[in-house]
């Protein structure tokens, strides 16, 4: 016969399954967005600003401009890291991907931003995989 739980030990495994829940969501969410823009129109784009921010700790934004197909001009402030920030330049020519029916969902072209997005990818599905095991694991501790 299973044994019920008291609210003690419900609390950690529903903060568990909060945090695994938000976590798959993430996941989904940036898969989908990336998949969407993998598939995307390339326009030729110009660096026209770099800021560095300090707000505990430093923080690197390039602003983009780029022409999509119609003609029509956007613009985008992202954030990169410190070795993107000092490898561009104010004026500096550069590939835009951007989604084709929303063309402001937009990122740098560049090989080595597409590999630092899926290292960070992996490491969310680790740490979801590792979170659903400890969880599955108390759960256990629990019976």
């Amino acid at each position: 016969m299973p044994t019920t739980l008291n609210p003690s030990q419900l609390t950690p495994l529903v903060f568990m399954g909060g945090i695994l829940l938000f976590l798959i969501l993430a996941i989904f969410s940036t898969a989908y967005r990336f998949s969407k823009l993998r598939n995307g129109d390339l326009a030729d784009g110009v660096i026209t600003g770099k800021e560095l921010e300090r707000d505990e700790g430093k923080f690197y934004y390039v602003t983009y401009d780029f022409s999509d197909e119609f003609g029509d001009r956007h613009s985008k402030r992202v954030e990169v890291t410190k070795k993107h920030f000092d490898a561009l330049s104010q004026g500096q020519r550069i590939r835009v991907i951007y989604q084709h029916r929303r063309p402001d969902n937009s990122f740098i072209r560049d090989d080595e931003f597409g590999r630092s997005f899926f290292k960070g990818f992996k490491v969310m599905v680790g740490m979801a995989i590792v979170l659903a095991i400890c969880a599955y694991g108390l759960y256990q501790s629990f019976q």
